[in-house]
């Protein structure tokens, strides 16, 4: 299989004493039901909530490779950071497989689904739930492709306030179900935003995270 990075590799049998490094890997593995293979996971893996029984392993910017190796992982699925890059690249050094997961799109999401599946002995299951997002997805699209656009700030934290450009999972969700994200033109990806910024812009709805 080819993870999100280019990087091929294959196994004889599947790996049995898998680390995931990052939340969103965590969930993509447990969907697969291949969380029997997970022996440790990152920081905030809480969903589903029976990840958070599984050891952690780290988390963003504190990996830690004598760590990693405590767990004597026949395969990590980790999340292209910089802030482990190098101890991964030493890790692949020594002999162990580390594929990247980054998904940027819902298309992307199923192609994980497919790529990781196969990786962890379960192409089928792959395959059933990458098919699934790819026909939710065109159902959403169809949906709400012909109603009349809404024009939406989303608030991503107070204090800050903060929103979402068009780089981001948010975006994409508001623009599938017809509305016109006020920020997708924000050089970063998490702008900082004024209240007399967002009242200028005068959005339809105002959708705030918990």
């Amino acid at each position: 299989m080819t993870d999100d990075r280019g990087t091929q590799i294959s196994f004889s049998e599947p790996p049995s004493r898998v680390v995931s490094l990052s939340p969103h890997i965590t969930e993509l593995v447990y969907s697969l039901g291949a969380q029997d293979q997970l022996v440790a996971v990152s920081e905030y893996s809480d969903f589903p909530p029976e990840a958070l029984s599984k050891p952690v392993a780290g988390g963003y910017g504190s990996v830690n490779a004598e760590t990693l190796m405590s767990f004597r992982p026949d395969l990590i699925l980790a999340w292209p950071d910089n802030a482990s890059a190098a101890i991964l690249q030493r890790l692949e050094k020594r002999g162990v497989p580390v594929l990247r997961s980054d998904p940027r799109t819902f298309a992307d999401i199923a192609n994980n689904l497919r790529w990781i599946g196969c990786a962890l002995g379960r192409p089928d299951r792959g395959e059933a739930l990458a098919k699934e997002v790819e026909d939710r997805t065109e159902v959403l699209r169809a949906e709400f492709s012909g109603r009349s656009t809404v024009r939406v700030f989303y608030q991503l934290g107070a204090e800050p306030l903060m929103s979402q450009n068009s780089t981001t999972f948010i975006h994409q969700a508001i623009t599938l179900c017809g509305g016109e994200n006020l920020f997708a033109d924000a050089i970063a990806m998490a702008p900082l935003v004024s209240k007399e910024g967002v009242i200028a812009l005068n959005p339809d709805v105002i959708i705030t995270a918990d």
